[in-house]
């Protein structure tokens, strides 16, 4: 959900996925050839309004569908954040096995209707083919996260994306092979792109923290980030890192702090110990569960510069989530 504070604080937007079933969207109908039986789901991108805080609702509005989403696809993953105008600005991910697109919609009529998608990056899913569970055997994923300038100053309206992309550093797999058929292993590394014109182009996703020269392992995955931008045009990227693991299996969570509108970075490690996952422990829930959706976030006013960072923490298998303020 995000609030227009910028232009009407009674605008309130809320995206999310509805996975319908097979044929429950008509357009979707003749998708498969009859007599071949029921396909997967078929499932919406969609947004809800409200203008008046939240007492009544609009009805919604379709940004993307994916017609029988296929075992090893997903349309998911959106986040939307409110311009400085007023713009609605809806990103999400399309994955296609390892393949996965960042999309981005925008609204400059307070999400009545939206120009044609723009593909901000092509990307590669970390891990397993089309499954993106990481060493130790916990899912993860490539979704998009999203932040818009809302300061004084001349970066204005500059938008962020980050996410996952696992296109930098490949190894083969012979266990992956022979249980996903992924002959490689592809780990994770954060990366951002800049758009500076309401995200009709952006710029080439670079690496927000890269594998430290002194990493003595084969790889390291970085995943599941979160973008902010506070009052003063300051950005952090948080996220979880095995950078201090050769054997890639003990997180930490970092946050890259960047004061030049991320050409350059300063990390801060939140976690005071290293920690192994162990997310096996609960029969009535997938084992490869173990939490999808870190976030960092700021001052909506722009009072208070800095940002407030949300992670999970292990300690014998059990999750706790942890909060810590970032200063500068």
């Amino acid at each position: 959900m995000a609030g227009d504070r910028p232009t009407n604080p009674e605008n309130l937007y809320v995206t999310y996925t509805d996975f319908g079933a097979f044929g429950s969207d008509a357009i979707c109908n003749d998708h498969i050839a009859p007599g071949l039986g029921d396909g997967g789901p078929d499932v919406h991108i969609e947004m809800v309004s409200s203008k008046d805080g939240g007492t009544t609702w609009g009805v919604p509005v379709l940004i993307d569908r994916q017609c029988n989403l296929g075992l090893e696809q997903n349309l998911s993953g959106t986040q939307v954040v409110v311009g400085p105008k007023g713009e609605v600005y809806v990103a999400y991910v399309f994955i296609d096995q390892k393949n996965a697109e960042m999309r981005l919609r925008t609204s400059h009529d307070g999400g009545g209707t939206f120009a044609p998608s723009v593909v901000v990056a092509e990307a590669t899913t970390a891990s397993s083919l089309g499954f993106s569970n990481l060493e130790g055997n916990f899912r993860t994923n490539p979704f998009p996260t999203l932040a818009v300038d809302a300061s004084g100053d001349t970066h204005r309206g500059t938008l962020y994306m980050s996410w996952t992309d696992a296109s930098r550093n490949q190894v083969p797999d012979l266990t992956g092979n022979a249980i996903f058929g992924d002959p490689v292993y592809s780990f994770g590394d954060i990366v951002l792109s800049i758009s500076s014109d309401g995200g009709n182009t952006w710029s080439s996703a670079n690496l927000v923290s890269p594998t430290p020269a002194e990493f003595r392992g084969v790889g390291r995955d970085q995943f599941m980030p979160g973008v902010a931008v506070d009052g003063h045009g300051h950005l952090a990227v948080c996220y979880s890192d095995r950078r201090n693991d050769p054997n890639n299996l003990a997180v930490d969570h970092f946050c890259s702090l960047s004061m030049d509108q991320g050409r350059s970075f300063r990390d801060a490690r939140e976690t005071p110990s290293s920690w192994s996952p162990g997310h096996f422990d609960d029969v009535l829930i997938n084992p490869v569960y173990m939490g999808d959706y870190d976030a960092v976030s700021v001052d909506a006013t722009g009072v208070n510069a800095g940002f407030f960072s949300t992670f999970q923490i292990q300690t014998n298998t059990n999750p706790d989530v942890f909060g810590m303020r970032l200063a500068y």
